[in-house]
């Protein structure tokens, strides 16, 4: 039994199809897979963005908290500046005359206090 041209073209037609056939059948189920974990890749995402957006809530109000508190902070760095000031201006600077000889005395005390504690 010979082949004709024609069925041995229709016989490599045919065979081409198939081969086609189960080409597209695998990039399909292929194509399906991926839509599928993509899916899951999206629903993952959102969930992530999610978090991110109550994170982000978080850390607005801390920082708005933490604003306050470098506000306080900053007054009462201006407080201590003023206190220091008025205790070096009023205070130590007038009775920097008196300091050589207070000091001497104020060890002597010092050393006299100690010695009675020991005893």
């Amino acid at each position: 039994m010979q082949i004709t041209l024609n069925q041995a073209l229709w016989l490599v037609l045919t065979v081409a199809v198939v081969v086609a056939l189960a080409f597209l059948a695998r990039l399909f189920l292929q194509l399906s897979r991926m839509a599928r974990e993509a899916q899951k890749a999206m629903v993952e995402a959102t969930a992530l963005l999610r978090n991110l957006q109550e994170t982000e809530r978080k850390v607005s109000l801390a920082v708005e908290d933490l604003a306050g508190t470098i506000q306080a902070t900053r007054k009462m760095t201006e407080s201590a500046s003023k206190i220091a000031l008025f205790v070096t201006t009023k205070i130590i600077r007038p009775s920097s005359k008196w300091w050589p000889f207070l000091f001497p005395l104020l060890r002597m005390g010092w050393q006299q206090f100690k010695k009675r504690k020991e005893k």
